[in-house]
């Protein structure tokens, strides 16, 4: 049962038994302060799609390393860091998001991500700041992700 079939359940029940009262619980953990997590997945993704083949293509030469450092993160299971392909990292990165039901989780699950790829360094580093950019601008900054990525780059130097 969707999210929304469960509300207007909740709405029917309660004018059925005489009470006027909308209880929108399931919403509020759909959107949280304003933030719509199921539009926000949907322009995560759309980004992903959008860029497929130029970071396929810039991540080929480094799927060992991306591999490594997403699996020490536990991002991907031991079975696509032993033979990784660009779609089976997005596939395990976009799938984890599926499940995650709040602003927190996704920015972190995100922020993981991303982090993961800024520290395999040289190209790989450019392609996580320009996803984090790409982003950015589909959320219209509604998740922070740049905190994080400064923080592995200060690390690291």
């Amino acid at each position: 049962m969707s999210q929304r079939t469960a509300h207007h359940t909740a709405v029917a029940a309660n004018a059925a038994s005489g009470n006027d009262e909308t209880i929108p619980v399931l919403t509020k953990r759909r959107r949280e302060g304003g933030f719509d997590i199921k539009t926000a997945k949907q322009k995560i993704k759309q980004v992903m799609i959008e860029n497929h083949t130029d970071f396929a293509g810039l991540l080929q030469f480094s799927l060992v390393h991306v591999a490594n450092k997403l699996f020490e993160v536990h991002m991907i299971p031991p079975e696509v860091q032993k033979s990784p392909t660009y779609d089976a990292i997005v596939t395990c990165f976009l799938s984890m998001m599926n499940i995650l039901d709040s602003k927190s989780d996704l920015e972190e699950h995100c922020m993981t991500f991303l982090e993961a790829l800024s520290s395999v360094g040289g190209p790989i580093e450019r392609v996580a700041k320009r996803l984090r950019e790409k982003w950015t601008t589909a959320l219209e900054g509604a998740l922070q992700f740049e905190q994080s990525v400064k923080r592995v780059r200060t690390n690291d130097q």
